[in-house]
C-alpha cells in the first residue's frame, strides 16, 4: 500500500526543508534536478558529490511534478510529494523544491545556481537537456555531470525481465 498523507501534515525536518519556486530566489549554491522515482545508491552518490561542489552553500535538489514524467508506463512510481518526503529526510540536502514543469528551466532562472548537477547519462543529450544546460551555462552556472553507474529506469527493467524470466 501506497503511503498516502501529504508530506506538509508529517511535521519535523521533512516539512522545513520544502520550498517553492519564489522561496528560494536567487540561492545560488548548487542545484541538482530530475524525477527521483526510486531513490538509490546512485541518487545518494549524486547528491554527496553535489554537497561536496559547495559545502557551505544550499544543495537545493528540484522534482519534475507527477504530470510532466515521461519515463514511460507506470511511471512515476511514487507520487511527487513521497518522493519529496523522501529526499527531504536526506540530511545532505538543504532544500527540496517541486517543479511544475517538463524541464527545469524554471528553477534554474530562479536560482540562479553556481553549479548544476546532474547525471553523466544527460552530457550528451539533445532536446529539453540540452536546453536546461544552455540556460544554465547563459546563468554562469557550471555544468557537472556525474557518473554514477546506477539508473532508476535500468533497476525498473531489470526487476521485470527478472519476472518474466519466472
Amino acid at each position: 500500500m501506497r503511503w498516502k498523507r501529504p508530506i506538509a501534515k508529517c511535521g519535523g525536518p521533512t516539512v522545513s526543508k520544502l520550498r517553492t519556486l519564489s522561496q528560494i530566489k536567487d540561492f545560488g549554491g548548487t542545484l541538482v534536478h530530475g524525477c527521483f522515482d526510486l531513490v538509490h545508491f546512485g541518487h545518494v552518490r549524486l547528491f554527496t558529490m553535489a554537497r561536496q561542489l559547495m559545502p557551505h552553500a544550499p544543495l537545493t535538489v528540484s522534482l519534475t511534478a507527477d504530470a510532466f514524467i515521461s519515463k514511460g508506463p507506470g511511471r512515476p512510481i511514487f507520487s511527487v510529494m513521497e518522493r519529496a518526503g523522501c529526499l527531504a529526510a536526506l540530511a545532505v540536502i538543504d532544500y527540496v523544491v517541486i517543479v511544475e514543469d517538463e524541464t527545469s528551466l524554471p528553477i534554474l532562472r530562479m536560482v540562479r545556481p553556481r553549479y548544476y548537477v546532474k547525471g553523466k547519462e544527460y552530457e550528451n543529450a539533445i532536446g529539453a537537456a540540452y536546453e536546461e544546460a544552455m540556460c544554465a551555462k547563459a546563468l554562469g552556472a557550471e555544468l557537472v555531470y556525474a557518473d554514477t553507474h546506477f539508473s532508476s529506469t535500468e533497476y525498473l527493467k531489470r526487476l521485470h525481465d527478472a519476472r518474466v524470466s519466472d
